[in-house]
């Protein structure tokens, strides 16, 4: 009997410690938002990607981002997240990364996006595109992030879009 309870009493421990951890968002989050902070370098025998950003104020709410990528296709997931040996002036694939005002919102697979009022603050917001692979990795050259950045003014009464910059930060 002892023996059983020294091999179940471990087992028990790290049963609850677990759901604990998995009960607390925050370190769930935490975790899953420390894989976006991994880069991949783009291979020096592809074309460089790059992305812009224009907002324009939507008639209803927020705004509507058009993400413009260059020698870059934006795609859902492969079944297989491997990557693959990238062919020479070869455009590379993944998805983007959307966050508003530092805080990651959703993955972006295609062209438009709408921001709704609700993720905006009044005032000037940040939005920011990180082009990403498969892997969640962000696309790196030169050692920095392949990504855009484009701030907006919002108001309740008012929205206007104010300076955009893109590139690779």
């Amino acid at each position: 009997m002892k023996k059983l309870l020294i091999l179940a009493l471990p087992v028990a421990v790290v049963g609850v410690v677990l759901t604990l951890w998995l009960a607390n968002p925050a370190a769930v989050e935490h975790t899953h938002a420390a894989q976006h902070h991994q880069t991949q370098a783009v291979p020096s025998n592809a074309l460089p990607p790059a992305v812009s950003l224009h907002a324009d104020k939507d008639a209803m709410s927020g705004f509507n981002l058009t993400v413009a990528v260059k020698n870059y296709q934006m795609m859902l997931p492969v079944d297989d997240l491997v990557q693959t040996v990238v062919a020479d002036n070869t455009r590379l694939s993944g998805h983007a990364h959307l966050y508003v005002n530092g805080v990651k919102i959703q993955r972006v697979y295609g062209r438009f996006v709408h921001i709704p009022k609700t993720l905006l603050k009044t005032g000037e917001n940040t939005f920011r595109v990180t082009l990403n692979n498969h892997n969640h990795a962000n696309w790196s050259q030169g050692g920095a992030a392949v990504q855009s950045e484009l701030n907006v003014e919002y108001s309740k009464s008012v929205m206007a879009k104010s300076s955009a910059h893109g590139g690779h930060h």
